[in-house]
């Protein structure tokens, strides 16, 4: 479909962000036609590459009120990676040209399936591959996406169209709109193949959502796609090391993975591209079928810690879903001064203690790791090798499960845990940068209810 290119157009700068990298020195910007309109893209060569060996090659999407330098090369950290890896990255500029009130041009990609009147990014994207691919000695087999923000939503909708071309594609801070994907799934030729993606969302970032749905919805409808078109099983495995909180969705024909930046914002941290690369993009390539293989296998690093939400009569105990009693009664525990009564016999075996009830006294004993904790049920007073005394918030009750005992307090206190909580939920670990944030609880809940 031939097309007009748009005039340049004013727009208000905002917040688009300063750039925070310098430009490498081997990096060319391009510019051609396709279809009769004119583009502009920018190449990064590595120094390894001598077009000996087929080489993947990354496309990199900028979000919006920027383009490819400023919001691709100057905002991540695509090429140094490239540079010790041996891969081209290729960064587009959208079609569509507007200009900031400080005169700076930028360009937007219209993401929304063919609903803007000047451009098709979807094809120019796909015949941009094309002619990379024919001038470079690229491993059609290792051809990668990422995208940021509007460039999320871009690689979205390149992927429902032309995702056979990808090996594996990355959405950072922008998911798009579940009618506008709908609206492209209604317009498909053929049937979306499986696709191993990632889909990065920073804590602090609400952008996106509307009064009709929230972020955090938009966040899950978008999660739903991926995982029906992956068939992956609804279970994940659970990532939690208080920085970069993940999903991984497996058990299908491609994986999927779900990473909440905790503390972050609207934009990729610079760490953002190498994890990307490391833990996802390096790992698969299509095969002559066109089906996608892993080159090699992940090194998951599972979590080790215990996950509590109020309401739930389950846990998540080092990523395996468990009943807080193992009895014919179940236990639905409540949030009462800050912590959760658990029964013992779970904090025994959760935590590797070894627990004691006497029923007539109600005298509870714990040993941890040679450390004795001993405690009395409706007492708010706790003993530690008999010379440490506590004040409880929340004492030991008797139920019909048995003794329960708050586990934040016993945790923290006998066994030096940590304990990150939001809202009604706690993460218990051993390590104490691990944290949780709302959209944590909100999987956290999902799983355990």
């Amino acid at each position: 479909m031939k097309h007009e290119n748009p005039a340049w157009k004013p727009v208000p700068s905002g917040s688009r962000g300063k750039p925070v990298l310098e430009v490498p020195k081997r990096l060319n910007e391009k510019n051609d036609e396709f279809e009769g309109v004119s583009h502009t893209w920018y190449e990064y060569i590595p120094e390894s590459y001598d077009g000996s060996v087929a080489v993947p090659l990354v496309v990199v999407l900028h979000g919006g009120g920027s383009n490819g330098l400023s919001g691709g090369v100057q905002r991540t950290a695509w090429h140094q990676i490239a540079d010790r890896e041996n891969f081209i990255v290729v960064y587009p500029d959208a079609t569509n040209k507007m200009i900031l009130d400080d005169g700076t041009k930028v360009c937007e990609f219209n993401a929304f399936f063919m609903k803007g009147p000047y451009n098709d990014d979807v094809t120019y994207l796909k015949l941009l591959i094309e002619r990379v691919s024919k001038i470079y000695h690229i491993d059609k087999s290792r051809i990668y996406m990422q995208g940021q923000s509007r460039g999320d939503q871009m690689v979205t909708h390149f992927a429902l169209v032309h995702g056979r071309m990808l090996a594996a594609a990355a959405g950072t801070s922008g998911p798009t709109r579940y009618e506008i994907m709908r609206d492209c799934m209604d317009n498909l030729k053929e049937r979306v193949a499986p696709l191993p993606f990632y889909r990065w969302h920073g804590e602090k970032d609400d952008l996106g959502g509307t009064e009709a749905i929230s972020r955090m919805e938009l966040d899950d409808e978008h999660k739903k796609l991926w995982i029906k078109f992956n068939g992956c099983t609804e279970l994940p495995e659970i990532i939690i090391d208080g920085r970069y909180n993940t999903e991984i969705y497996t058990g299908g024909q491609a994986e999927f993975r779900f990473t909440e930046f905790v503390g972050g914002d609207h934009s990729l941290d610079l760490s953002g591209a190498n994890i990307i690369w490391k833990e996802f993009f390096s790992r698969f390539r299509r095969d002559e079928e066109g089906n996608v293989t892993e080159i090699h296998s992940p090194e998951i690093k599972k979590s080790e810690g215990i996950a509590l939400v109020t309401g739930c009569s389950y846990a998540l105990v080092n990523g395996t879903k468990v009943k807080l009693h193992s009895g014919h009664s179940s236990f639905i525990p409540d949030f009462i001064k800050g912590d959760i009564l658990v029964p013992l016999e779970f904090f025994g075996e959760a935590f590797g203690a070894v627990v004691e009830h006497n029923v007539s006294t109600g005298e509870i004993i714990i040993n941890y790791h040679g450390n004795k904790a001993t405690l009395k049920v409706d007492s708010p007073l706790l003993m530690i090798n008999e010379n440490v005394f506590y004040q409880l918030d929340t004492p030991p009750k008797k139920e019909n499960v048995g003794a329960v005992i708050p586990i934040k307090a016993i945790a923290e206190l006998l066994c030096n845990w940590h304990a990150a909580c939001s809202g009604k939920s706690f993460y218990l670990s051993k390590n104490h940068r691990d944290s949780i944030d709302h959209y944590t609880e909100h999987i956290l809940t999902n799983i355990l209810n």
